[in-house]
């Protein structure tokens, strides 16, 4: 065994016993030396990996190089700071070793390829070091290969720390369902609280990195990520609060973490959005950034319609959002609704009650819903292959303030003719025709292009499904098989085109 693998040995297994000879070690190796069996590590190397400040004195008196790279590019102040955690070395020691290294003349921003001492101290949760690197006077807004500074790790590790915190809560909440020994659940209470006061740690470090005045907590990584993202998107509340430049010990903040409404949708945080709504936020903005681009030009109830938070839209409504309002993009809450509310298998349990919200609020199903003009009754007949789309159209069929029935949108089409289309029949499409038709609907209405219910029948349907809706509507009036559309085609002339013969010999019955 070399002598400075014997001094690796004696960092990794200590005994006192052998303290003399530890000593003898220092006097032995000569500076230059390397552990080719531990990546090239010198013995000052070993001495700041283990704080040692007396072995690092002691050798810097020796002449040790403190700028000497290992195999992988670090100097010891690196590799002190990619020490993992402060459990067997305490951090204050930790920190008296990265202060004597800088004293020494260590480099921080040129501590290793790809990061630097600060970056690992934060990584690694040394606060008390990361203070001492902080203080240095030294470059700190380095990144690394990811283009992280400090301050997106810091948010990280606040981030990891936050989700550590939400797991022993829940297991703590358990304990009331099973049971827990008096023993396991002191040590669970002592780790909610160690993990606590590590969030407040992150916290304090943040508010250094801050003050240095060297970061920007809306500069982004390679991936886009600013540090205030980093932060509210983990639930690291105390840290993004601190970064968005408000108290984060105020007890709304507290329960926001500095977010806005559009970012507490973004991230499914309820507590923040209770505490925005009780707050008094203004309901109707639009979002204007451009990093949510999912939600830019639209208002808080269409981003939770949007992304599905039914539970996050019943609180937008009962706090006041109003359903009639227009985005900038021409859409209603409702036009978001239907679409998302029939794209899953249980919309009618999850949207439904949401209309009953959207009619306590004062909405108008018979304004337009989008920029094609389209109002409540045309949305719904669009959706025929679902059950939420019919329930939407018994329900509005059947409210006490009646609805045009035959209201048109920007091109003239009612929604009877919406019904029809250039697509195959959904399974609620003939009780939908059937409560339209009872309603009062117009089986003889035409668009601005002259096409009647009957040519929309004729162009979208398989041969018995166009016979049947057909059938249906002589049921309820005298459709013109031979009126013309403004390019001089009939009801019959597009059975033909379609070589739909079964409805072209009902049609023929009635020319």
């Amino acid at each position: 065994m070399t002598p400075l693998r014997e001094l690796y040995e004696y960092y990794n297994y200590p005994k006192a016993a052998t303290e003399e000879r530890r000593r003898a070690l220092l006097e032995e190796i000569a500076p230059d030396e390397r552990d080719e069996d531990n990546g090239g590590r010198t013995s000052l190397h070993l001495a700041a990996e283990f704080a040692d400040t007396e072995a690092i004195a002691q050798l810097a008196a020796r002449g040790a190089d403190i700028e000497a790279r290992d195999d992988e590019g670090c100097t010891p102040l690196l590799r002190l700071a990619m020490r993992r955690g402060e459990k067997s070395i305490p951090g204050d020691r930790i920190a008296d070793a990265g202060r004597l290294l800088l004293d020494l003349g260590a480099s921080l921003p040129r501590s290793g390829r790809g990061t630097t001492a600060l970056i690992e101290a934060v990584r690694n949760r040394h606060h008390a070091l990361a203070a001492a690197l902080i203080d240095s006077g030294q470059r700190i807004d380095s990144t690394d290969n990811y283009g992280n500074s400090a301050l997106h790790i810091l948010c990280e590790a606040a981030a990891h720390t936050a989700r550590e915190i939400r797991q022993t809560e829940r297991r703590i909440e358990g304990f009331a369902e099973r049971w827990v020994s008096d023993k396991q659940r002191a040590e669970t209470q002592r780790e909610l609280e160690e993990q606590q006061q590590e969030a407040m740690r992150c916290y304090m470090t943040a508010g250094l990195l801050l003050d240095s005045g060297a970061f920007d907590p809306e500069e982004k990584n390679s991936c886009g990520k600013t540090p205030f993202a980093i932060a509210s998107e983990g639930g690291a509340k105390w840290v993004s609060a601190l970064l968005s430049g408000q108290d984060p010990f105020d007890e709304a903040t507290m329960k926001t973490g500095g977010m806005d409404i559009f970012q507490a949708l973004r991230q499914r945080d309820m507590e923040a959005l209770g505490a925005l709504l009780e707050a008094g936020v203004d309901l109707q903005q639009e979002c204007t950034d451009s990093q949510m681009y999912d939600f830019v030009g639209q208002t808080p109830l269409v981003c939770a319609l949007r992304w599905g938070q039914t539970e996050a839209a019943a609180m937008l409504l009962r706090a006041g959002a109003d359903p009639n309002v227009r985005t900038s993009k021409g859409t209603t809450a409702f036009a978001v609704l239907i679409e998302e509310g029939c794209r899953i298998s249980d919309g009618v349990e999850r949207f439904a009650p949401l209309v009953e919200l959207f009619e306590a609020n004062g909405w108008n199903p018979d304004t337009e819903q989008n920029k094609a003009g389209e109002r409540a009754l045309a949305l719904a007949c669009q959706h025929d292959d679902y059950p939420l789309a019919m329930w939407v159209l018994q329900h509005l069929l059947e409210r006490k303030v009646e609805v045009e029935v035959d209201g048109r949108d920007l091109e003239g089409r009612t929604p009877l003719m919406r019904l029809f289309g250039p697509h195959s029949a959904g399974p609620y499409q003939s009780q939908m025709q059937e409560l339209l038709l009872e309603a009062g609907a117009d089986p003889c209405a035409a668009d601005n292009e002259g096409r009647t219910v009957l040519h929309c029948v004729a162009e979208g349907y398989s041969p018995q499904q166009a016979r049947e809706a057909a059938a249906m509507l002589f049921d309820f009036g005298r459709p013109d098989v031979s009126a013309a559309d403004n390019r001089g085609r009939t009801p019959l002339d597009v059975a033909a085109e379609r070589n739909n013969e079964t409805l072209l010999k009902f049609l023929l019955k009635y020319a």
